[in-house]
């Protein structure tokens, strides 16, 4: 929406849209800003919608407050590698019966750096004091509104692509080292 207006020679100036699905990253944020809107995202996930609401006064592009009232949310620090899970893993469990589902510490494949320290937003005042930041997924690739499973993007790089194009999945370029690159394609400079 915001590169269509940018395009379009349209200002945002007041628009406050809400994002969801993917890491909200600094370019990303640029990009929205740069079409002069101000953007507040959004931390959920299918199994549990709204963990988490942008903060009014944020830090960084996905400095967000977690949803007390919904979910608790634990992490299984260094305990987690017995589990294979990162440390910063989020855990979540579900606290009212309207949820989608009933969670004891599911994990969605995410993860973040969970701070408790005063804002001074509005959202931290509704009881709303935990903090999340690097919000990212340890298992998943989400870009474009597509989200892969790690496992396929592996199988991808190491196993289709060398299949179909030649050469093997410890090949920095695609080739075995020292010989020429060779390619059926064409060749665009």
């Amino acid at each position: 929406m915001c590169e269509s207006a940018l395009t379009a020679g349209i200002d945002l100036a007041g628009a406050h849209p809400s994002v969801i699905g993917e890491p909200f990253t600094p370019a990303r944020q640029a990009v929205i800003r740069s079409a002069g809107a101000e953007v507040v995202p959004r931390y959920g996930a299918t199994e549990c919608p709204s963990i988490g609401w942008g903060c009014l006064k944020p830090a960084g592009p996905d400095d967000s407050h977690q949803c007390h009232d919904l979910w608790v949310l634990t992490q299984p620090g260094r305990d987690g590698a017995l589990r294979e899970l990162p440390a910063g893993a989020v855990l979540l469990s579900s606290l009212r019966r309207e949820t989608p589902l009933t969670l004891l510490n599911a994990s969605v494949g995410d993860q973040a750096d969970v701070l408790r320290h005063a804002c001074g937003c509005p959202l931290e005042r509704l009881g709303w004091t935990t903090r999340l930041r690097n919000l990212r997924s340890f298992e998943k690739l989400t870009a474009g509104g597509m989200t892969f499973c790690d496992a396929d993007v592996i199988q991808a790089l190491e196993q289709d692509l060398p299949r179909r194009f030649g050469g093997s999945p410890t090949d920095a370029d695609g080739r075995p080292a020292g010989l020429p690159i060779e390619s059926k394609w064409p060749v665009v400079s």
